[in-house]
């Protein structure tokens, strides 16, 4: 019996002494693993995989995409924040579910203040809003005549409930006074296939999940949600040229657990910064997601709650809830 509890203490002793060794050993000494809240094939998706690669070469060590939709984004944000706060779980977060989606929802129970640690603002991302080939509109103007005219008989899709998109949404229907029902799905892939099939009427997505729709005249572009006119869509107007106020730009950035380390978190930020700041990479962000962001940790964490601030004035004023 003292044999076996002087090898039982031994065992304990090996298991700790290794543990230590593991968390003290130069960051980074295995995989990290990226955690992209939505379905393959998205503007969010797209971005978490340029930016990994290039991680993944800067940082001697593999990076993993691990892509975990469910519940407008919430389930990959609470993988996150359960994980350990040690720089290998990292979250591709937007600006909906990690930003808006509690406001929306308190039965959610986070908070990115409180459990989140800010690491790099990857991009700011603004949304296309086309409709289906069969909506007969061709312009902004025309979109909510039409909408005020025909009350309920149009629908959005979007990435699930208190996503970016949904709240674009529902101020688009606050400002332009029309009715366009909400039709949530699991990720931006499915949702804009459905406006191309003619299922939805219209829908809120990156430029790289609509661009192939548009080349075939499945969908029409009519606006977008950026604050000015995009280069790579220099004809297509901002939604507030015509709703005034109308002022929702979107993101993609970097989240660690609340905790990581402020070496980890530093380290990250700069060696994403110095990615996004390849002319090639740039460039193909801008393309197909929106212009890169530079900030640092404390920039994006003030840039966070400024944003926090915003949203909830507009979720309360556009009565903006679950339903």
């Amino acid at each position: 019996m003292n044999l076996r509890r002087f090898l039982g203490a031994m065992a304990l002793g090996l298991a700790a002494a290794c543990a230590s060794a593991w968390a003290q050993a130069p960051y980074p000494n295995h995989i990290i693993r990226i955690v992209v809240p939505f379905t393959p094939g998205g503007g969010v998706d797209f971005a978490a995989r340029e930016i990994g690669r290039r991680l993944e070469a800067a940082l001697g060590r593999p990076v993993m995409i691990d892509n975990r939709p469910g519940a407008g984004g919430a389930l990959g944000v609470r993988a996150v924040i359960s994980s350990p706060a040690d720089g290998y779980t990292l979250l591709m977060g937007t600006a909906g579910e990690v930003a808006m989606a509690p406001l929306i929802n308190p039965a959610l129970a986070y908070s990115p203040q409180r459990d989140l640690a800010p690491v790099a603002l990857v991009v700011k991302a603004p949304n296309i809003l086309v409709v289906n080939s069969e909506v007969p509109v061709k312009t902004l103007p025309e979109l909510i005549a039409y909408a005020r005219a025909n009350p309920g008989k149009l629908s959005y899709s979007t990435s699930g409930v208190g996503t970016a998109q949904h709240l674009q949404g529902e101020y688009f229907n606050k400002l332009a006074g029309v009715n366009i029902l909400h039709v949530p799905y699991k990720g931006s892939s499915q949702q804009v296939v459905d406006v191309a099939a003619r299922l939805v009427s219209m829908t809120y997505a990156s430029p790289t999940a609509v661009r192939p729709y548009l080349q075939k005249g499945a969908v029409k572009a009519i606006a977008e949600t950026n604050n000015e006119r995009l280069p790579v869509f220099p004809e297509l107007p901002a939604l507030r040229e015509v709703l005034p106020g109308y002022e929702l730009q979107s993101w993609f950035g970097l989240f660690a657990p609340a905790g990581t380390p402020a070496p980890i978190v530093e380290r990250i930020n700069k060696e994403v910064t110095a990615i996004l700041k390849d002319p090639a990479i740039a460039a193909r962000l801008n393309e197909s997601v929106g212009s890169p962001g530079f900030e640092t940790p404390a920039e994006f964490a003030a840039l966070l709650a400024a944003d926090i601030k915003r949203f909830q004035t507009i979720i309360t004023s556009a009565k903006i809830t679950m339903e």
